[in-house]
Parts: C-alpha cells; structure tokens; sequence
C-alpha cells in the first residue's frame, strides 16, 4: 500500500506500508513505524484444506510459517488481535485438526489454553519456536545466525 499527502506548498510526503485484507472489509498495514488497521477490525482467513486449519495471531507470523512450509496446504486463520479469539474458537468448529502457533507470552499462552478448552483436538504448536516469542522472531534469528543461506529454492 502506498499513498502521498501533499501539502500547501506542494510538498510530498510518502507513507507505505504491507497490508492485508480481513474479512471485515478492513486492512491490516504494518511498516516499520506503524501497526493498525484501516476501517473495520476482524480476522483474516485463508481457505485452502476443508479439515485442516493452522491458527496465527498475526500475518507476519503467518508468513514466516509459511516461508519454511511452503507445500503446507492447511486452511489458515490470523486473528490480527487477541480479541478476536472468541470469533477465531467460533471459525475453528469446522475443522477437525487445528494447529496453534500463538506467541509464547503470556497472553499467547493463555489464548492458546482458552483454545484448547473450548477444542481439546486443537494442538500447541508453539514449541517449535521455543526460545522465541513468536514464529517470525525464530525465522529472523535463523536469519542472522546464517546471512548466506538461502530461504527461497
């Protein structure tokens, strides 16, 4: 995404940032400086495996994920905040193997355990990034312990 302001005398000035649709209708934008949503706030979702889903609390995540999955075909959630687990627990019923990759927090941990009572078959998967809060700072630390390798085939 990419927009400009210009100001009275001409001026420009530049904004960008990655976004993603959700199913509100809404964007959810990151860039370096800035981390939000433009209109309405929801979940995203990827429909890809009528059995199979993967959970994740934000896209980056997402996408670090599937950076090392990349023949992963499972249909996908991002809750984009916490407060839409109860709408991500509701979206989840009509899977019959759900996989959690929730930050490592606290507040991961207690998503992840609300998940997991409201469907015992869910599984955490979060001990694949242990040592990390979240998928994405694993694949950024792989990243700087090894600056040649590389990710893409």
């Amino acid at each position: 995404m990419y927009y400009y302001v210009e100001d009275q005398k001409g001026l420009k000035k530049h904004f960008f940032a990655a976004g993603w649709q959700n199913e509100n209708g809404g964007w959810e934008v990151r860039n370096k400086y800035f981390k939000g949503c433009l209109r309405h706030k929801g979940v995203s979702f990827i429909d890809a495996h009528k059995k199979n889903l993967a959970v994740f609390e934000g896209y980056i995540n997402y996408l670090s994920w599937k950076l090392e999955n990349p023949d992963a075909v499972e249909s996908v959630i991002i809750l984009n905040t916490l407060a839409l687990l109860p709408v991500g627990i509701e979206k989840a019923k009509a899977f019959s193997r759900i996989d959690l990759y929730l930050d490592r927090d606290q507040a991961g941990h207690n998503a992840s355990l609300e998940f997991i009572t409201a469907l015992p078959y869910a599984t955490d998967r979060s001990k694949i990034y242990e040592g990390f809060n979240d998928y994405n700072d694993k694949l950024v630390a792989a990243i700087a312990a090894e600056p040649r390798k590389r990710l893409m085939p």
